[in-house]
């Protein structure tokens, strides 16, 4: 079930504020870094503005929103969800969307500190004295400061501003380019030919000429936020005022500046408008950039969580502000965004010095996403047509990859850097759990169940709680792991007035909720399967006790406390939740790569959560508990699994 928002015009608004912030802002900045240091001239100024108009048409109208977007897992969109469609075709898709998760992470910490930095250096046109870098460490440092409060209440008017900023840029470019009608000639594939035929720096103009499609991904990661006809039918919009814009700064280049040499950091940008509307569309910039900024932060937040969710990640501690459904708040999430974002700030100083690391992060993300719906085409529907169109896309993104490369020694280091980080977590985390097994042996339950049923019967063993859960991670209902056994009949026996025995299983649908009841002792032993899309938050607490609240009511438990005195006062039950811990053991002599990684995985995993605290449980309820790795039962048949 798609369950993202229908068309109409709040959608449109939704889609302004979330989806294209990012995209939205790349004026500010694109055609500067594609002429500086060159003769402005015809053929560059045309060359560009035709590069910007079918790079836009080509991977982002063509691309992503006639056929990306097609491509969600019940309306949700991003190359988790891409992932998830195509996961099963091979371990090379793993190792894809690691790479593109990878890249948007680097996006992600790019993002904000060159939107900002591009708008406050505006102020530079009214006091050339200015610390444009000061400002945008203040601006940045309130933003990530007040994430706590939850985007919906940072962000409410999001699409109103977005849509005032799209006319602006709209308004000011066709005023520019009315004065100078024929740079409307540069729609023209020609002239971007001509110009990538002709120019011998081609390349270092083709990397500038990418960032135009920054923040591309974020049309369809927001698919499940915005819907998918709210998008297309703003990327309308904001289409038109894009080129237009970016037409509007061709033409005052050719209009004014023809044949001088742009110096580094001038602003195209901000000589589109009156001197005494300057001001405005200074502080109209940065609001614009601080939106783009804060839909990359709340974005990272839902990726991240459902990376969590999909066991891609260590468990983290999640926080679900305000009332809004699916929104995430990741304490350690923001203060690494945060702490990377100043330091790209007070380190690159400027914008111009950032174009040059920017472009990279997405590019990864663009080709990570052309591979996956290749290979989700070859599953659904073979067509012959859009795999031809998107090894097209793959050549052209590998083009503008070299070009991206070539940008290293400039600052892209440091993005190739970052995304090579997290990519070593993110493997690292997997590779872990590979290959330091935990053995979990699998009994049948039913043999067990008189053992169990005599021990909650028996008056001369005291009470351990009145309803004792167990957290259990076999999907099957009549097996069991041998350590829970243990725990409850041979470690320390635990008399209970009844048992429960829950699987939260988290599934690939996101939005999927099941429950399923397993009595294998009418008000005795139960067995609780819970089947959960990863966009759910998990509230296992309040799930047990809406099941446990039915089975009261259809008079299969009595909610009275095991002890007397209490029982004649009608005190209900005690609940205690009993969480194993498991300890890793290695079958095999490590390599230095495999102790490397294995040492960056132990680290991860003594830094997360507990797996009970992400689901959602009061920590006054849990008792945690340590059982022998091979906990030894009364004789009886097994089966092993090995993860």
């Amino acid at each position: 079930m798609d369950r993202s928002p229908s068309h109409s015009f709040y959608g449109f608004m939704i889609a302004l504020g979330l989806v294209f912030g990012d995209i939205g802002t790349s004026p500010l900045y694109v055609l500067r870094a594609a002429v500086v240091g060159k003769p402005v001239t015809e053929p560059l100024v045309l060359g560009c503005l035709s590069l910007v108009f079918w790079t836009l048409t080509f991977l982002v109208s063509i691309k992503y929103i006639t056929l990306v977007l097609k491509a969600d897992n019940q309306g949700e969109g991003g190359i988790l969800a891409l992932y998830n469609l195509v996961k099963r075709r091979g371990r090379f898709v793993f190792y894809i969307a690691l790479f593109g998760f990878s890249g948007l992470v680097a996006e992600a910490v790019i993002t904000p500190a060159i939107s900002v930095l591009a708008a406050v250096e505006g102020f530079t046109k009214l006091n050339p004295d200015i610390d444009t870098t000061s400002i945008a460490v203040l601006i940045l440092i309130i933003l990530f400061v007040v994430q706590n409060l939850g985007s919906v209440i940072i962000g409410k008017n999001f699409g109103l501003i977005m849509f005032v900023w799209f006319g602006t840029l709209f308004f000011f470019g066709l005023a520019q380019v009315l004065n100078y009608p024929s740079v409307i000639k540069a729609i023209n594939p020609y002239y971007a030919i001509s110009l990538v035929m002709s120019e011998p720096h081609i390349l270092g103009i083709l990397g500038a000429i990418f960032l135009c499609i920054t923040g591309v991904e974020a049309l369809y990661s927001d698919l499940g936020h915005a819907g998918r006809d709210n998008i297309r039918n703003a990327w309308i919009f904001v289409k038109i005022a894009l080129i237009t814009n970016y037409f509007g700064q061709g033409a005052y280049l050719l209009k004014t500046l023809e044949g001088d040499v742009l110096p580094e950091g001038y602003s195209v940008f901000y000589d589109l408008f009156p001197k005494d509307f300057l001001p405005l569309a200074i502080i109209l910039s940065t609001i614009s950039t601080v939106i783009a900024s804060q839909a990359v932060i709340s974005g990272m937040f839902s990726l991240v969580s459902s990376a969590i969710t999909l066991n891609l990640l260590p468990k983290w501690y999640v926080k679900y502000p305000g009332d809004y459904k699916g929104q995430v708040f990741i304490p350690l999430v923001n203060l690494l965004l945060a702490l990377g974002c100043l330091i790209v700030t007070v380190f690159f100083k400027n914008s111009w010095n950032l174009e040059h690391a920017y472009g990279l992060s997405v590019n990864i993300t663009l080709i990570c996403t052309s591979l996956l719906y290749f290979v989700l085409n070859q599953k659904v529907s073979n067509s012959k047509l859009i795999a031809v169109l998107f090894i097209i896309f793959l050549l052209a993104e590998s083009v503008y990859l070299k070009a991206n490369l070539l940008k290293l020694s400039d600052g892209a280091y440091f993005t190739l850097a970052l995304a090579m980080i997290v990519f070593l977590v993110l493997f690292s985390w997997h590779y872990g759990y590979r290959l330091l097994r935990d053995l979990r042996e699998f009994v049948e339950i039913k043999p067990y169940l008189p053992k169990i049923l005599a021990l909650s019967n028996d008056n001369t063993v005291p009470v351990f709680s009145d309803n004792l859960i167990y957290l259990t991670e076999s999907a099957i209902p009549e097996l069991i792991e041998s350590r829970i056994l243990y725990s409850i009949i041979r470690k320390r026996p635990k008399r209970a007035l009844t048992y429960f025995f829950i699987h939260l299983e988290v599934t690939d649908k996101p939005y999927e909720e099941e429950m399923e009841i397993t009595r294998f002792e009418l008000g005795k032993i139960y067995r609780l399967n819970f089947r959960l899309g990863f966009k759910n938050r998990p509230n296992l607490q309040k799930r047990f006790m809406d099941v446990y609240q039915k089975l009261v009511d259809e008079g299969e438990i009595e909610d009275l406390s095991s002890v007397p005195s209490l029982k004649t006062f009608r005190v209900p039950r005690s609940v205690t939740v009993i969480a194993l811990s498991k300890l890793p053991f290695i079958e095999k002599e490590l390599s230095l790569v495999e102790k490397f990684v294995i040492g960056i995985w132990s680290y991860l995993r003594s830094k997360a959560l507990p797996k009970w605290r992400s689901m959602d449980l009061d920590e006054s309820l849990v008792v945690e508990e340590k059982v022998p790795a091979f906990a030894a039962l009364p004789v009886q048949e097994t089966i092993k699994r090995l993860i």
